[in-house]
């Protein structure tokens, strides 16, 4: 802004402008939860967020970059085993439970034998799965017949 008054002597004045980015409608991630989000604010972002997408689940922000977190990816296979274990072993046990029946009862027929000893032989291996291991080997699961 210029003032001249025969009061002044002429002087220029010159305000500073301030640039402030706009990244509204962009996407961001938020360093702490991974969540994306959409920004609807005019200027800086937080410090909380970064343009940089994570890669996966289990990505943790170092600061700059997002890292693979090895230890919650290892927590989480850990999980899902155990899950699973649990869920395959409740199977087992209600088909041996169903067959017990027959065979206790003196019903079973020459298949429904074989298919309990089968499905016993199931639930000693499953037993033995290690769900530490980082490469789970299950073991077959017995075919499943319906009692005729």
């Amino acid at each position: 802004m210029l003032i001249c008054s025969d009061d002044y002597p002429k002087v220029l004045f010159i305000q500073q402008s301030q640039f402030s980015p706009d990244y509204r409608g962009k996407t961001v991630y938020s360093t702490e939860t991974r969540q994306e989000q959409t920004v609807t604010q005019f200027g800086e972002l937080p410090d909380n967020v970064t343009q940089l997408k994570p890669e996966s689940e289990f990505d943790a922000w170092d600061g700059k970059k997002w890292g693979l977190d090895k230890e919650a990816q290892a927590a989480a296979a850990h999980k899902v085993a155990k899950q699973e274990l649990v869920s395959r072993k409740a199977s087992a046990a209600s088909r041996i439970n169903e067959l017990t029946y027959a065979v206790n009862l003196d019903i079973a027929t020459d298949e429904e034998k074989a298919a309990l000893t089968e499905w016993q032989k199931y639930a000693v291996l499953l037993s033995r799965v290690d769900v530490n291991a980082t490469d789970i080997e299950w073991p077959e699961q017995p075919q499943y017949s319906q009692p005729t």
